[in-house]
């Protein structure tokens, strides 16, 4: 299923056995968070139904996990290669971009269909990501303002006609839907994470 392999478990001692010792074993030998699997199931999912909640909220529920108050100084490219790293190697039936020019302008993660693969696609996303520091002002009112103007950059970038051609766009005749989606970190916890409608 684009791409993935669905596996089912033959008796309990089998189940017992791939529950326990072999996703340890996994992560000892190779490091592999294991939520990495969720996110590539999440972005099936994304691909087939166009919910994005999961695979962009597995990410970055392992990007807070994970934040050090030394990454502070590097907030905002921390965040941002480390959503793009744990999204990328979860891709699936996706291309994940990362500063990929488009209408002027750079969207931070694109989630470009790779069609010639998976013709029966159906979502492609792009993801404004903004980034606070743990003393800037994280209020409704400020939080408003960024995705306002997130939403702006977004509208720009939706609007670029090669792009919508190459990922066969419905906004250009084609199949695929975008998702705009506006993400705020504060420091290392989500404080936004919407989509945004044009």
């Amino acid at each position: 299923d684009f791409g993935q392999s669905s596996l089912a478990i033959p008796n309990l001692t089998v189940g017992e056995f791939m529950h326990d010792f072999v996703p340890k074993a996994y992560q000892d030998v190779h490091g592999v968070d294991p939520q990495i699997f969720d996110i590539a199931n999440a972005m099936t999912d994304f691909a087939e139904t166009g919910d994005w909640h999961g695979a962009l909220g597995t990410a970055t529920s392992v990007v807070s996990r994970y934040w050090r108050v030394r990454d502070a100084a590097e907030g905002e490219r921390v965040v941002q290669t480390a959503l793009c790293s744990l999204l990328y190697v979860g891709h699936g039936p996706y291309i994940v971009g990362h500063e990929l020019e488009s209408g002027g302008g750079f969207v931070d993660i694109a989630f470009e269909p790779q069609l010639n693969r998976w013709p029966q696609i159906g979502h492609a996303a792009i993801v404004e990501l903004k980034y606070l520091k743990k003393e800037d002002d994280a209020s409704p009112a400020a939080l408003a303002k960024i995705r306002e103007a997130a939403s702006g950059q977004i509208d720009r970038y939706a609007a670029d006609r090669d792009l919508a051609r190459k990922w066969n766009l419905t906004t250009q005749g084609g199949t695929v839907t975008l998702h705009r989606i506006v993400l705020v970190f504060h420091g290392g916890d989500v404080a936004l994470c919407e989509e945004v409608v044009p």
